[in-house]
Protein backbone atom coordinates (compact mmCIF):
# COMPACT_ATOMS: atom_id res chain seq x y z
CA UNK A 1 0.00 0.00 0.00
CA UNK A 2 1.33 3.29 -1.01
CA UNK A 3 1.44 6.53 1.55
CA UNK A 4 0.86 8.86 -1.84
CA UNK A 5 -2.63 10.18 -0.69
CA UNK A 6 -2.97 10.21 -5.38
CA UNK A 7 -2.56 6.05 -5.28
CA UNK A 8 0.21 4.82 -7.02
CA UNK A 9 3.13 7.05 -8.34
CA UNK A 10 3.24 6.31 -11.95
CA UNK A 11 5.68 3.99 -13.80
CA UNK A 12 8.51 5.83 -15.81
CA UNK A 13 8.33 5.56 -19.71
CA UNK A 14 11.77 6.82 -20.80
CA UNK A 15 15.13 5.88 -19.48
CA UNK A 16 16.90 7.94 -17.67
CA UNK A 17 20.16 10.36 -19.01
CA UNK A 18 23.56 9.57 -18.16
CA UNK A 19 23.87 11.36 -15.42
CA UNK A 20 28.01 11.71 -15.63
CA UNK A 21 26.84 12.36 -19.40
CA UNK A 22 25.18 15.66 -18.62
CA UNK A 23 27.98 16.37 -16.22
CA UNK A 24 31.15 16.27 -19.12
CA UNK A 25 27.91 18.43 -21.15
CA UNK A 26 27.89 21.21 -18.22
CA UNK A 27 31.70 21.08 -17.93
CA UNK A 28 31.86 21.68 -21.24
CA UNK A 29 29.47 24.32 -21.76
CA UNK A 30 30.94 26.33 -18.79
CA UNK A 31 34.34 26.12 -20.72
CA UNK A 32 32.69 27.04 -23.92
CA UNK A 33 31.11 30.40 -22.33
CA UNK A 34 33.19 30.66 -18.94
CA UNK A 35 30.59 32.06 -15.95
CA UNK A 36 27.75 34.25 -15.77
CA UNK A 37 25.21 34.45 -18.28
CA UNK A 38 24.07 31.98 -21.11
CA UNK A 39 21.46 32.75 -23.67
CA UNK A 40 19.40 29.96 -25.40
CA UNK A 41 21.28 30.99 -28.50
CA UNK A 42 24.74 30.39 -26.74
CA UNK A 43 23.40 26.70 -25.32
CA UNK A 44 21.97 26.07 -28.85
CA UNK A 45 25.25 26.58 -30.64
CA UNK A 46 26.71 24.66 -28.44
CA UNK A 47 24.94 21.80 -29.05
CA UNK A 48 25.48 21.98 -32.53
CA UNK A 49 29.44 22.67 -32.30
CA UNK A 50 29.13 19.07 -30.25
CA UNK A 51 26.90 17.30 -32.10
CA UNK A 52 24.28 16.54 -28.94
CA UNK A 53 20.88 16.90 -29.06
CA UNK A 54 19.59 20.11 -27.20
CA UNK A 55 17.15 19.00 -24.72
CA UNK A 56 20.04 17.10 -23.08
CA UNK A 57 22.19 20.03 -23.11
CA UNK A 58 19.44 22.09 -21.65
CA UNK A 59 18.77 19.51 -19.20
CA UNK A 60 22.94 19.37 -18.04
CA UNK A 61 22.55 23.52 -17.62
CA UNK A 62 21.17 22.70 -14.12
CA UNK A 63 23.58 21.04 -12.78
CA UNK A 64 26.07 24.05 -12.94
CA UNK A 65 24.71 27.18 -10.96
CA UNK A 66 27.39 29.47 -12.25
CA UNK A 67 25.26 29.76 -15.39
CA UNK A 68 22.49 32.09 -15.22
CA UNK A 69 19.89 31.46 -18.65
CA UNK A 70 19.15 35.22 -19.62
CA UNK A 71 15.31 35.16 -20.65
CA UNK A 72 14.66 36.75 -24.38
CA UNK A 73 10.93 36.54 -24.07
CA UNK A 74 8.06 38.06 -21.85
CA UNK A 75 7.01 34.30 -21.13
CA UNK A 76 8.73 31.49 -20.04
CA UNK A 77 8.12 27.15 -19.95
CA UNK A 78 9.68 25.79 -17.14
CA UNK A 79 10.46 22.07 -17.81
CA UNK A 80 11.30 19.66 -15.20
CA UNK A 81 14.64 17.78 -16.37
CA UNK A 82 15.17 16.04 -13.20
CA UNK A 83 12.96 12.88 -12.17
CA UNK A 84 10.21 14.21 -15.07
CA UNK A 85 12.82 12.63 -17.54
CA UNK A 86 11.85 9.14 -16.57
CA UNK A 87 8.40 10.72 -18.13
CA UNK A 88 9.25 12.24 -21.17
CA UNK A 89 10.48 15.49 -19.78
CA UNK A 90 13.11 15.73 -22.02
CA UNK A 91 11.33 14.95 -24.97
CA UNK A 92 9.14 17.88 -23.51
CA UNK A 93 11.95 19.88 -23.80
CA UNK A 94 13.30 19.12 -27.57
CA UNK A 95 9.12 20.20 -28.60
CA UNK A 96 9.33 22.95 -27.23
CA UNK A 97 12.15 24.45 -28.69
CA UNK A 98 10.79 23.08 -31.99
CA UNK A 99 7.50 25.07 -30.98
CA UNK A 100 9.25 28.30 -30.10
CA UNK A 101 11.68 28.08 -33.06
CA UNK A 102 8.60 27.59 -35.68
CA UNK A 103 6.63 30.83 -33.70
CA UNK A 104 9.74 32.81 -33.87
CA UNK A 105 10.15 32.27 -37.76
CA UNK A 106 6.17 32.90 -38.18
CA UNK A 107 6.70 36.31 -36.37
CA UNK A 108 4.45 35.16 -33.42
CA UNK A 109 5.44 35.66 -29.38
CA UNK A 110 7.74 33.33 -28.46
CA UNK A 111 8.75 32.02 -24.82
CA UNK A 112 11.84 30.90 -23.29
CA UNK A 113 12.67 26.80 -22.62
CA UNK A 114 13.97 26.90 -19.03
CA UNK A 115 15.42 24.07 -17.75
CA UNK A 116 14.59 23.16 -13.61
CA UNK A 117 15.42 20.06 -11.27
CA UNK A 118 11.94 20.08 -9.73
CA UNK A 119 9.11 21.73 -9.72
CA UNK A 120 7.82 19.86 -6.72
CA UNK A 121 5.00 18.05 -8.78
CA UNK A 122 6.65 14.60 -8.63
CA UNK A 123 3.05 12.47 -8.21
CA UNK A 124 1.97 13.96 -11.85
CA UNK A 125 5.10 14.04 -14.09
CA UNK A 126 5.84 15.54 -16.22
CA UNK A 127 5.78 18.89 -15.28
CA UNK A 128 6.31 22.24 -16.64
CA UNK A 129 5.42 26.07 -15.55
CA UNK A 130 4.28 28.55 -17.31
CA UNK A 131 5.31 32.01 -16.24
CA UNK A 132 3.84 35.16 -17.78
CA UNK A 133 2.35 38.24 -16.74
CA UNK A 134 -0.94 36.66 -16.38
CA UNK A 135 0.85 34.35 -13.55
CA UNK A 136 2.65 31.52 -12.87
CA UNK A 137 0.67 27.82 -13.60
CA UNK A 138 2.13 24.43 -12.89
CA UNK A 139 0.60 22.02 -15.71
CA UNK A 140 0.96 18.30 -14.90
CA UNK A 141 1.08 15.13 -16.89
CA UNK A 142 2.10 16.98 -19.66
CA UNK A 143 2.16 15.46 -22.86
CA UNK A 144 3.63 16.85 -26.42
CA UNK A 145 0.45 16.73 -27.64
CA UNK A 146 -1.24 18.81 -24.83
CA UNK A 147 1.58 21.28 -25.65
CA UNK A 148 0.16 23.40 -28.15
CA UNK A 149 -2.83 24.36 -26.28
CA UNK A 150 -0.30 25.04 -23.17
CA UNK A 151 1.51 27.52 -25.59
CA UNK A 152 -1.21 28.99 -26.96
CA UNK A 153 -2.42 29.73 -23.68
CA UNK A 154 0.58 31.33 -22.14
CA UNK A 155 1.85 33.01 -25.57
CA UNK A 156 -1.43 34.24 -27.50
Amino acid sequence: MSDNPFGELPTPTHAPLDIMKLFEIVEGLAGYVGEGEVTAEVVEAYATKMGLPKGEVYAALIFDPTLVFVHSHKAKVEVCTGRCQLFGGIELVDTLLAVRDGRLREGKTAFDVVPRNCLDQCDFPPTVRTVTSAGTYDHRNVTVAGLEEIISAACD
